[in-house]
């Protein structure tokens, strides 16, 4: 229901919003705990507040503590230098974006095992962006331990080089 009032509040064109409810909707069937219901989930509480990169706490959630003091540890280091500023949002790849992401995300679970790996796809200002996630349990629950995308490489080692922009 918190989602449904969420996906509501966001005032979306009538086709979006339901291709938004549909992936809802699978999130609803996933498992209880399931890493690609996790993703999915990360992308419906992240998308409302644009701040969430910032703030430990509100990361906790959904990555895990090394990801997590990097991310701070970048924050830090960008205070002192605005070069070492992450200057693109690591869930969508990009500083500019949709509205209406979430109409076109889509999730699947990539081989078995651990760590498992969940690709995302989703189309942003008419072209589209696959990522893939890399998580890991603690106490019971998922986090995001890397992000995967063809235009940064890896989010860890972008945050460990101390430069918050992607490769070139």
């Amino acid at each position: 229901d918190e989602y449904r009032r969420k996906i509501t509040a966001l005032a979306l064109p009538k086709d979006s919003e339901e291709k938004l409810l549909k992936e809802l909707g699978r999130l609803e069937k996933q498992p209880f705990g399931s890493s690609e219901g996790a993703v999915i989930r990360t992308y419906l509480d992240t998308f409302e507040d644009k701040s969430w990169f910032d703030d430990g706490e509100q990361m906790s959630p959904w990555f895990s503590e090394a990801l997590v003091k990097s991310s701070l540890d970048n924050r830090t280091a960008c205070q002192e230098n605005e070069d070492e500023c992450l200057d693109f949002d690591p869930i969508i790849d990009a500083q500019d974006y949709d509205d209406d992401i979430y109409s076109t995300l889509h999730t699947e679970r990539v081989g078995s095992g651990s760590p498992v790996r969940v690709k995302v796809t989703f189309e942003n200002l008419k072209s589209t962006m696959t990522m893939t996630y890399t998580l890991i349990q603690v106490d019971g629950e998922w986090r995001i331990s890397d992000i995967q995308s063809s235009n940064y490489g890896s989010l860890s080692q972008v945050l460990a080089n101390g430069n918050g922009s992607p490769p070139v």
